[in-house]
């Protein structure tokens, strides 16, 4: 079905979602868990740059940051999810400039 797709993703919903309402799926930086544990960014996040943002390659879902949807964290740090925030502004953000009411799902 994807033999002549020239998407700039392939693979996992979350980055192919992140291109459509941000155009880039740079701009991860990780987020604790209610615990104050960070998820291991390795097979979700990757090229982690000094200052702790990286690009989205995976899936972390269901384990977005701010999300009331997600499964409670585990108290032990070994099995801590993997949150994310992203940082830099979307079209969310810039309907919000315009005061245009929008939604996702």
């Amino acid at each position: 079905m994807s033999d002549n797709s020239y998407s700039t993703t392939f693979g996992p919903s979350t980055p192919g979602a992140l291109n459509l309402i941000a155009g880039q799926t740079h701009g991860a930086m990780l987020a604790p868990d209610l615990f104050a544990h960070f998820g291991n960014p390795s097979g979700n996040v990757t090229a982690i740059d000094g200052s702790g943002i990286g690009s989205v390659i995976g899936d972390p879902r269901p384990s977005p940051a701010f999300d009331n949807c997600t499964l409670p964290s585990n108290p032990d740090p070994t099995k801590a999810r993997t949150y994310i925030t992203m940082t830099g502004p979307n079209i969310g953000d810039l309907l919000n400039q315009r005061h245009v009411t929008w939604g996702w799902f």
